[in-house]
């Protein structure tokens, strides 16, 4: 190596890509949450929902599913215990 190399490779490391991450599932849920609640707008059940994530490799509790699919309480609602 020569000292006329080193901007060539540090070029090259500087558009190197950091490694994927694995995710946790609750990571992924909320990602792809979006796609999840036009799933069950669209008729889909939380057991279909389920399904279809484990077919994918996502393994979640029906729960999971169920908790990300509700509707967001507002901060007043919360903070009250109300529910909306």
């Amino acid at each position: 190596m020569r000292t006329s190399d080193i901007p060539a490779i540090a070029q090259r490391l500087s558009q190197t890509p950091p490694p994927e991450q694995e995710l946790k599932p609750a990571a992924a849920l909320k990602m792809l949450a979006p796609v999840l609640k036009k799933m069950r707008a669209a008729g889909h059940t939380v057991d279909s929902i389920r399904a279809a994530l484990a077919t994918e490799g996502v393994t979640v509790s029906r729960r999971s599913v169920a908790q990300i699919l509700r509707k967001p309480r507002s901060k007043k609602s919360a903070t009250r215990g109300e529910s909306t």
